[in-house]
Protein backbone atom coordinates (compact mmCIF):
# COMPACT_ATOMS: atom_id res chain seq x y z
CA UNK A 1 0.00 0.00 0.00
CA UNK A 2 2.50 2.45 0.39
CA UNK A 3 4.60 1.62 -2.52
CA UNK A 4 1.09 2.63 -4.33
CA UNK A 5 0.78 5.83 -1.82
CA UNK A 6 4.29 6.62 -2.74
CA UNK A 7 3.88 6.50 -6.81
CA UNK A 8 0.57 7.77 -7.43
CA UNK A 9 0.41 10.78 -4.58
CA UNK A 10 4.28 11.58 -4.60
CA UNK A 11 4.44 10.67 -0.45
CA UNK A 12 8.41 11.25 -0.84
CA UNK A 13 8.58 14.49 -2.89
CA UNK A 14 8.25 16.86 0.12
CA UNK A 15 9.81 20.33 -0.24
CA UNK A 16 8.96 23.00 1.02
CA UNK A 17 10.02 26.56 2.41
CA UNK A 18 9.77 28.73 5.48
CA UNK A 19 9.45 32.09 6.16
CA UNK A 20 10.53 33.45 9.71
CA UNK A 21 8.10 35.08 12.34
CA UNK A 22 4.44 34.52 11.32
CA UNK A 23 3.23 30.89 11.05
CA UNK A 24 2.75 30.10 7.41
CA UNK A 25 1.94 27.08 5.57
CA UNK A 26 3.17 25.54 2.11
CA UNK A 27 1.25 22.88 -0.22
CA UNK A 28 3.53 20.74 -2.68
CA UNK A 29 2.68 17.49 -4.39
CA UNK A 30 -0.06 16.69 -1.53
CA UNK A 31 1.85 17.23 1.38
CA UNK A 32 1.81 20.38 3.28
CA UNK A 33 4.43 22.09 5.72
CA UNK A 34 3.47 24.08 8.63
CA UNK A 35 6.14 26.44 10.38
CA UNK A 36 5.37 27.44 14.05
CA UNK A 37 6.50 30.70 15.14
CA UNK A 38 9.52 31.12 16.85
CA UNK A 39 10.71 31.80 20.20
CA UNK A 40 11.68 35.48 20.68
CA UNK A 41 14.49 34.00 22.73
CA UNK A 42 15.75 32.15 19.91
CA UNK A 43 15.52 34.77 17.75
CA UNK A 44 17.71 36.96 20.12
CA UNK A 45 19.72 34.23 20.60
CA UNK A 46 20.77 33.78 17.07
CA UNK A 47 20.97 37.22 16.77
CA UNK A 48 23.37 38.06 19.69
CA UNK A 49 25.36 34.78 18.59
CA UNK A 50 25.80 36.56 14.90
CA UNK A 51 27.32 39.23 16.34
CA UNK A 52 29.97 37.50 18.45
CA UNK A 53 31.41 35.67 15.39
CA UNK A 54 31.21 38.51 13.94
CA UNK A 55 32.92 40.11 16.23
CA UNK A 56 35.20 36.93 16.67
CA UNK A 57 35.95 37.22 12.95
CA UNK A 58 38.57 40.02 13.32
CA UNK A 59 40.51 38.11 16.18
CA UNK A 60 43.62 36.70 15.59
CA UNK A 61 42.26 33.32 17.07
CA UNK A 62 38.60 33.42 15.80
CA UNK A 63 37.75 34.46 19.60
CA UNK A 64 39.98 31.39 21.12
CA UNK A 65 41.64 32.78 24.30
CA UNK A 66 45.06 32.63 23.39
CA UNK A 67 47.75 31.32 26.14
CA UNK A 68 50.83 33.71 27.19
CA UNK A 69 53.11 32.60 24.64
CA UNK A 70 55.77 35.15 25.70
CA UNK A 71 55.83 33.88 29.34
CA UNK A 72 55.98 30.03 27.67
CA UNK A 73 58.91 30.87 25.92
CA UNK A 74 60.33 32.39 28.79
CA UNK A 75 60.18 29.77 30.98
CA UNK A 76 61.03 27.57 28.68
CA UNK A 77 64.30 28.96 27.75
CA UNK A 78 65.02 29.33 31.09
CA UNK A 79 64.64 25.50 32.14
CA UNK A 80 67.09 25.19 29.46
CA UNK A 81 69.60 27.87 30.17
CA UNK A 82 69.50 26.23 33.94
CA UNK A 83 70.24 22.90 32.71
CA UNK A 84 73.50 23.83 30.84
CA UNK A 85 74.57 27.07 33.24
CA UNK A 86 73.17 26.15 36.40
CA UNK A 87 71.10 27.77 38.89
CA UNK A 88 71.49 28.23 42.77
CA UNK A 89 70.17 24.76 43.31
CA UNK A 90 72.38 22.99 40.63
CA UNK A 91 75.40 23.62 39.23
CA UNK A 92 74.33 23.10 35.54
CA UNK A 93 76.22 20.94 32.67
CA UNK A 94 78.95 23.38 32.34
CA UNK A 95 80.00 23.68 35.81
CA UNK A 96 79.86 19.68 36.58
CA UNK A 97 82.00 19.59 32.89
CA UNK A 98 84.58 22.37 34.38
CA UNK A 99 84.71 20.68 37.92
CA UNK A 100 85.20 17.31 36.52
CA UNK A 101 88.33 19.00 34.03
CA UNK A 102 89.79 20.53 37.41
CA UNK A 103 89.89 17.30 39.31
CA UNK A 104 91.59 15.82 36.66
CA UNK A 105 93.83 18.57 36.74
CA UNK A 106 93.18 18.87 32.71
CA UNK A 107 90.37 22.21 33.16
CA UNK A 108 93.23 23.96 30.39
CA UNK A 109 93.15 21.54 27.72
CA UNK A 110 91.96 22.32 24.26
CA UNK A 111 89.54 19.01 24.57
CA UNK A 112 87.60 20.31 27.67
CA UNK A 113 87.27 23.89 25.90
CA UNK A 114 85.94 21.22 22.73
CA UNK A 115 83.08 19.98 25.64
CA UNK A 116 82.06 23.23 26.32
CA UNK A 117 81.41 24.76 22.72
CA UNK A 118 79.57 21.14 21.56
CA UNK A 119 77.40 21.88 24.84
CA UNK A 120 76.34 25.85 23.82
CA UNK A 121 76.15 24.16 20.04
CA UNK A 122 73.38 21.98 21.59
CA UNK A 123 71.66 24.49 23.76
CA UNK A 124 71.55 26.58 20.54
CA UNK A 125 69.25 23.35 18.52
CA UNK A 126 67.34 23.23 21.17
CA UNK A 127 66.58 26.67 21.70
CA UNK A 128 66.02 25.80 17.23
CA UNK A 129 63.92 22.78 18.78
CA UNK A 130 61.67 24.73 20.55
CA UNK A 131 61.03 27.36 18.59
CA UNK A 132 59.65 25.35 16.17
CA UNK A 133 57.45 23.84 18.63
CA UNK A 134 56.54 26.94 19.46
CA UNK A 135 55.39 28.16 15.65
CA UNK A 136 53.62 24.84 15.11
CA UNK A 137 51.12 25.33 18.68
CA UNK A 138 50.82 28.85 17.56
CA UNK A 139 49.43 27.61 13.80
CA UNK A 140 47.73 24.58 15.74
CA UNK A 141 45.77 27.21 17.82
CA UNK A 142 44.83 29.09 15.25
CA UNK A 143 43.59 26.59 13.28
CA UNK A 144 41.43 25.05 16.09
CA UNK A 145 39.82 28.51 16.37
CA UNK A 146 39.37 28.96 13.19
CA UNK A 147 37.87 25.44 12.78
CA UNK A 148 35.52 26.51 15.79
CA UNK A 149 34.52 29.51 14.41
CA UNK A 150 33.03 27.68 10.55
CA UNK A 151 31.91 25.04 12.98
CA UNK A 152 29.52 27.64 15.08
CA UNK A 153 28.60 29.33 11.51
CA UNK A 154 27.56 26.16 9.85
CA UNK A 155 25.51 25.19 12.81
CA UNK A 156 23.92 28.55 13.12
CA UNK A 157 23.31 28.69 9.31
CA UNK A 158 21.37 25.24 9.12
CA UNK A 159 18.89 26.14 12.11
CA UNK A 160 15.62 25.79 11.13
CA UNK A 161 12.15 26.60 12.77
CA UNK A 162 10.06 23.73 13.70
CA UNK A 163 7.67 22.55 11.31
CA UNK A 164 5.01 19.55 10.75
CA UNK A 165 3.91 17.87 7.96
CA UNK A 166 0.40 16.17 7.03
CA UNK A 167 -1.31 14.51 4.08
CA UNK A 168 -5.02 16.98 3.61
CA UNK A 169 -5.65 14.23 0.82
CA UNK A 170 -5.41 11.24 2.38
CA UNK A 171 -8.59 9.60 3.58
CA UNK A 172 -8.44 7.97 7.05
CA UNK A 173 -11.25 5.48 8.32
CA UNK A 174 -11.51 5.91 12.07
CA UNK A 175 -10.18 8.32 14.56
CA UNK A 176 -8.69 11.11 13.50
CA UNK A 177 -4.58 12.10 13.95
CA UNK A 178 -2.61 14.80 13.60
CA UNK A 179 -0.38 13.57 11.12
CA UNK A 180 -3.73 11.74 8.80
CA UNK A 181 -1.33 9.16 7.80
CA UNK A 182 -3.60 5.85 7.13
CA UNK A 183 -5.53 5.51 10.95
Amino acid sequence: MFEKLKNNRGLLKVSGGYSQGKESSRSEQGMEYMQAPDYKEAEGARGDWWAKLQQFSGQPGYGAIAPDWENIWQNAQKKVQQYFWGSPTDPGMVNKVKSSAARRNVSESPAMENSLMKMGATEGNIFADMATQEAQSKAGFAEGGRQDYMQNLMQLSGLNPQGKFWSPWQKSSGKKSEWNVGV
